[in-house]
C-alpha cells in the first residue's frame, strides 16, 4: 500500500511543479512586455502637424478660452481684430475645445493629425469652427 501513496505524492508534486513553472513563465512574459513598451526616461515624443488658430473679427466683445486637450492656449476677450497663433501638435489625437466664458458652453472639435488652419467665429449666436489644410 505504501508504494501506491508514494506514486500519488510524486504525481502531485510533478503537477505542482509544472503549474509553478507555467506561472513563472506568465509573470516573466507580462514583465517583459511591460518594460519593453515603456518609454525610456527623458525620451520626448514628437508629432508632426502644425495648427494655425484664427479668432475671427465677428466675435467682438466675446470672452472665450481655447484649449487643445487639457492645455489652455488662449483666454481672452476679443476686440474685433482677427487674432492668429500657431501651435505644434503635442498629443496623439488632438481635440480643440472652445469655452464661452460667460455661459461655460464648451464646443469640442476633433483636429486633423496633419495640422491645418482652424477658424473660430460666431454665426447666429453659435460657435462656428472650421478647419482647412495648410497651404504653405
Amino acid at each position: 500500500m505504501r508504494k501506491k501513496y508514494a506514486q500519488a505524492n510524486k504525481q502531485f508534486m510533478a503537477g505542482t511543479g509544472i503549474i509553478a513553472v507555467a506561472l513563472f513563465a506568465i509573470v516573466f512574459l507580462f514583465l517583459y512586455m511591460a518594460f519593453r513598451f515603456q518609454r525610456k526616461a527623458g525620451e520626448e515624443r514628437s508629432y508632426e502637424g502644425l495648427y494655425r488658430i484664427e479668432l475671427m473679427s465677428d466675435m467682438a466683445g466675446d470672452s472665450l478660452s481655447v484649449y487643445m486637450d487639457d492645455s489652455l492656449l488662449i483666454r481672452k476677450r476679443t476686440d474685433g481684430q482677427t487674432f492668429r497663433m500657431e501651435v505644434e501638435r503635442f498629443t496623439e489625437a488632438p481635440v480643440l475645445m472652445v469655452v464661452d466664458e460667460e455661459t461655460d458652453l464648451t464646443t469640442p472639435f476633433p483636429l486633423n493629425p496633419d495640422g491645418g488652419v482652424i477658424r473660430i467665429g460666431k454665426q447666429n449666436g453659435e460657435w462656428l469652427i472650421e478647419e482647412t489644410e495648410h497651404h504653405n
